[in-house]
């Protein structure tokens, strides 16, 4: 490989260079959302591992990670909540309240079209002996990036349960 900026094999190198560079100051989401949504999914569950900072369902800006229906969804139920704990009294991604660091079994990704996908995760919050678990993800690919659209439980959509609950506490708010 020609290393020096000079002669006929600088160029490739420079704009792999150059590539590179700007692929590692663009930040950890974006890096995540130009690989499909695998490296998505990977993404946000490293983020679980010890010593990190998981990420946060609600966040907003080049960190959102829910599409943005969902969080209108989110955000109604935080103003219905008034200060109060809302619908989610857990975290919806790894479907727990504490983990001591989270081990990623796999991850299996469907696509159900070029802009729609089905992700699979399976992983346990502790370092031993706890059982496997699983969460299913419908995902969706706005403006080149990545978002959870909806979280599939044992219940159906959780985005539909989220909503009606919206609705039953507007309800409960116009009823004297």
């Amino acid at each position: 490989m020609f290393i020096h900026g000079r002669g006929k094999g600088a160029m490739p190198y420079l704009k792999w260079v150059g590539w590179f560079c700007l692929l590692m100051i663009s930040g950890h989401a974006f890096a995540a959302q130009s690989l499909g949504p695998e490296a998505f999914l990977a993404e946000i569950y490293n983020s679980y591992r010890e010593g990190s900072e998981p990420v946060r369902f609600s966040e907003t800006g080049n960190k959102q990670i829910i599409s943005e229906r969902f969080m209108q969804a989110v955000n109604e139920d935080q103003e219905l909540a008034e200060g109060e704990v809302g619908f989610f009294d857990y975290d919806p991604i790894c479907q727990c309240q504490d983990w001591e660091t989270m081990n990623i079994d796999d991850i299996k990704v469907i696509s159900l079209n070029d802009g729609e996908a089905i992700g699979i995760v399976h992983y346990s919050l502790w370092k031993s002996g706890t059982p496997k678990q699983s969460q299913s993800f419908k995902l969706i690919l706005q403006n080149k990036r990545w978002y959870i659209a909806d979280i599939i439980t044992e219940d159906g959509s959780l985005l539909n349960t989220l909503e009606e609950s919206n609705r039953k506490g507007k309800q409960q708010l116009t009823q004297p």
